[in-house]
């Protein structure tokens, strides 16, 4: 399930999940090569994936308002140092059962405003040289569950805001 993928023109596209149930057996892939955007809303359903990668090479923007969200894998956001993701969660619950990596190489961003984020692995933010990484947390509940816990600015440009929430 891929959402703009055509780096060599540019594309753009976007989808909207506001009930039923998606289930991909792979990946999950908004802004999958340079020149591309992509972006989901959800406010209903459930979407369950592999894995979620957000700005893998382009750029990727997820906002969710409700609905529950699985990822049996990682969440990814700005992979590489071209990519740029997003992540917003203002309800509903989210399951990652690997990691959430907010910017490997490239720009993450994550919001939880509501809703609930668990993750069952690392919480990491900036992970290597050069990357820029930003975290929001006004509300809502994010729980990391794993052996990993979290790593917040390892190499790379990271701002924290934390206001509300548990």
């Amino acid at each position: 399930f891929t959402i703009a993928n055509n780096g060599t023109k540019g594309s753009w596209g976007s989808a909207t999940v506001s009930g039923g149930d998606v289930v991909v057996s792979n990946s999950v892939t908004l802004g999958s090569s340079s020149n591309c955007w992509g972006t989901l809303a959800m406010s209903g359903g459930t979407l369950e994936a592999g894995y979620i990668s957000l700005g893998n090479l382009g750029v990727g923007n997820f906002a969710q308002s409700n609905g529950t969200v699985l990822s049996r894998g990682n969440l990814a956001l700005g992979s590489t140092a071209s990519g740029t993701g997003t992540l917003s969660v203002a309800g509903g619950e989210t399951t990652i059962r690997g990691n959430v990596q907010v910017s490997s190489y490239g720009y993450g961003s994550l919001a939880v405003s509501g809703g609930t984020l668990a993750i069952s692995n690392t919480l990491s933010f900036g992970q290597y040289t050069n990357s820029t990484a930003f975290g929001s947390f006004a509300g809502g509940t994010v729980l990391v569950k794993g052996t990993g816990s979290h790593d917040w600015g390892a190499k790379g440009v990271t701002q924290i805001a934390i206001s509300g929430g548990t």
